[in-house]
């Protein structure tokens, strides 16, 4: 008799324990992927031992670091780093490695951009990987915070406007109104062969005068570039403003 109420016990036991596990952890989400930690220049990721701000930091990761994501809850993911277990803010997770500075306010946007270059180029999801359109469209995001990573915008004849209709831009054709910050679009411009056959888009972190300077990239790049042109050139199809 004894016996059977001892495992009863145990059993009680077992099964409470079991539905405590499962209530605690019932908004977790397994993951199993690497992501990346995503934060400004010279700044860290905090590792901390629990799922919120309120738990003690137990380590500091480095901008770009490549994490094993084991699961995620809420606003925050499960990984290990030097050693331990612990959580991170998913805020600064990067599914890519290419950790970019977060946006400044709209009075710095043309030195912000201008620090960009140099910088590896950003691949947002358009085949064959770093084309001119994956950083017209990740700048767009990032000033609009509106997802645009997997949104087809076509060639550079049409992402300009294509942009412009996504976030609720202002869209032009006038070759000679560019401004800071402005996505503009190239048709068959003289920039290397891929481009010469699909158009081109840049954008602008300069002007002066009747110039204006821009940073781009294409497949193949590697990096951010900058470059310049001149205002009401021919092949300039149409530009997108942000609203901010």
């Amino acid at each position: 008799m004894k016996k059977i109420i001892i495992t009863l016990i145990l059993a009680a036991t077992v099964a409470t324990a079991l539905i405590t596990t499962t209530s605690a952890n019932s908004g977790r989400v397994q993951v199993n992927a690497t992501m990346f930690a995503d934060v400004p220049v010279g700044s860290n990721l905090n590792f901390r031992s629990g799922a919120s701000t309120n738990h003690a930091i137990i380590g500091s990761i480095p901008r770009n670091t490549a994490l094993h994501i084991i699961y995620a809850e809420g606003n925050w993911a499960y990984t290990t780093f030097g050693g331990k277990y612990g959580w991170v803010s998913r805020d600064f997770l990067s599914s890519n490695s290419i950790t970019l500075p977060v946006t400044p306010v709209t009075n710095t946007r043309g030195q912000w951009l201008k620090n960009l270059i140099g910088t590896p180029a950003v691949d947002w999801g358009n085949a064959p990987g770093t084309q001119c359109v994956d950083l017209a469209k990740w700048y767009a995001q990032q000033i609009s915070g509106k997802a645009n990573r997997y949104v087809p915008l076509g060639n550079g004849n049409t992402v300009a406007q294509g942009i412009a209709n996504f976030h609720g831009w202002n869209y032009s054709t006038n070759k000679s109104d560019i401004r800071v910050g402005d996505i503009v679009s190239f048709n068959a411009a003289s920039f290397n062969s891929f481009d010469k056959t699909y158009g081109h888009v840049v954008v602008v972190y300069e002007v002066t005068g009747s110039t204006f300077k821009y940073i781009d990239q294409w497949a193949g790049s590697g990096t951010i570039r900058s470059g310049s042109a001149t205002l009401g050139r021919s092949d300039i199809v149409g530009r997108c403003r942000p609203l901010v």
